[in-house]
């Protein structure tokens, strides 16, 4: 199988856009480097935690390091607050009718 070769630019795009889809389906926009590279199909590599270290000293991504094992520290990377907007749930109501006579009515 055949990759293609992004430059720096388009993966922080990409990254950017993966932790958007996650606030898109109702998750928190946060994602350790694995999970990252498994949402970009690439491995997991010095050279992608460069471009996480480069965008959250920029401002784009920020950081959370929590204790993964004893002596070791594993960062959560995700989206300032207030860079994005969560979408609001629509929900509408169905009635179910059986010979004209409401029975349920279910909130969806």
């Amino acid at each position: 199988m055949s990759y293609r070769a992004y430059s720096r630019a388009e993966r922080k795009v990409q990254i950017i856009a993966s932790l958007a889809i996650m606030v898109q389906n109702g998750k928190t926009p946060v994602a350790t480097m694995y999970q990252v590279a498994k949402k970009l199909d690439i491995r997991p590599s010095t050279h992608l935690l460069g471009i996480l270290s480069e965008m959250v000293a920029s401002g784009d991504l920020t950081v959370m390091y929590v204790e993964h094992r004893p002596n070791s520290l594993k960062g959560i990377y995700g989206l300032p607050e207030g860079s994005y907007t969560v979408p609001k749930t629509q929900r509408r109501e169905i009635k179910l009718s059986r010979a004209g006579m409401t029975c349920e009515r279910l909130l969806i």
